[in-house]
Formats: C-alpha cells, sequence, structure tokens
C-alpha cells in the first residue's frame, strides 16, 4: 500500500493527535519525530502529503522543506506553526507549502481541509510524473490545478 501522509512533528502528542486524524479518514501514514527521520522515510516513499511543523529543534521545518523541494520532490506539503510568524509563513509557501495551521488547531478544520490536501498531493505528484515522462515541467498547470482545489475547497467550507 502506498503511503499518502507523513507526519513530521517533535511533539509525539500532537504528532499521535494528527495520526489518528488521517487514519480516522481512512489514509495510510507514517510519523516521523525529526527533519532527519522524515528524510530517511522519504528515502523509501513519496507520500502525497507532508504535514510539518515549522520549530522543531536541530532541522527545522522549513529546512527539510527546501532540502525536500531541491531533491525533486513534489509532494504537497501542510505547515503546522505554533505561532503565526508571517515571515516563515511566506517564506514555506515560496517553497511551495499549499496551507499552514496554527497550533493549537481546530480538528474540524483540520478534518475538513484533509481531503483536499491529500488530493493536490495525489494530483501533483501524478501531473510530475506526466512531466517527467513528457520531459516537460508545467508549472503554470499546477498552480492552476492548486488554485482550482483551493476554490473549491473554499466553497465547501463557506
Amino acid at each position: 500500500m502506498e503511503l499518502q501522509v507523513l507526519i513530521v512533528d517533535d511533539e509525539l502528542g500532537l504528532q499521535e493527535v494528527i495520526n489518528d486524524f488521517v487514519s480516522l479518514k481512512g489514509f495510510t501514514t507514517k510519523t516521523a519525530s525529526s527533519a532527519q527521520e522524515a528524510l530517511e522515510i522519504l528515502e523509501t516513499c513519496t507520500p502525497y502529503l507532508i504535514i510539518c511543523d515549522i520549530s522543531m529543534p536541530g532541522m527545522n521545518g522549513l529546512e527539510l522543506m527546501e532540502k525536500v523541494k531541491s531533491n525533486g520532490l513534489k509532494s504537497a506539503v501542510v505547515m503546522l506553526t505554533a505561532h503565526e510568524e508571517s515571515d516563515k509563513i511566506i517564506r514555506a509557501v515560496q517553497l511551495g507549502c499549499i496551507d499552514y495551521m496554527t497550533k493549537p488547531f481546530d480538528s474540524k478544520v483540520f478534518l475538513s481541509k484533509l481531503d483536499s490536501w491529500v488530493e493536490i498531493g495525489k494530483r501533483l505528484l501524478a501531473l510530475n510524473s506526466e512531466s517527467s515522462t513528457s520531459e516537460r515541467g508545467d508549472v503554470s498547470r499546477q498552480l492552476k490545478m492548486i488554485d482550482m482545489f483551493r476554490m473549491k475547497n473554499a466553497k465547501t467550507q463557506g
């Protein structure tokens, strides 16, 4: 079975809660307590979605995202942050983060967004696969797809 969601957070209690939410929705998961552990997992599998804490000891979530993206991984990434630090959130978006949530987060909001996040990741990986086989990277097409899912998600929540 393919890995659908990788959860990276050094707070084990929160990691378990997120894992329970994601598993409740029927997605396969793996968890990592550090960015380094996440990199080791990513050597053997490609998740649709990575849910990652921004602030962790050692390598933080932004540094992990930089490494992941520089290695060509196209998974969707959602960042978790304890503080709305706009500079870190802006940097995460520049690196390709599709969304972020401030901790503690509302479980209903998290669960309502989860399906869309996984679907975006699945489509990004499919588009990347198509691009690789046709030897062209259509970034604008990927961005349009993300915008389409964000609009769809906004309509279902509003």
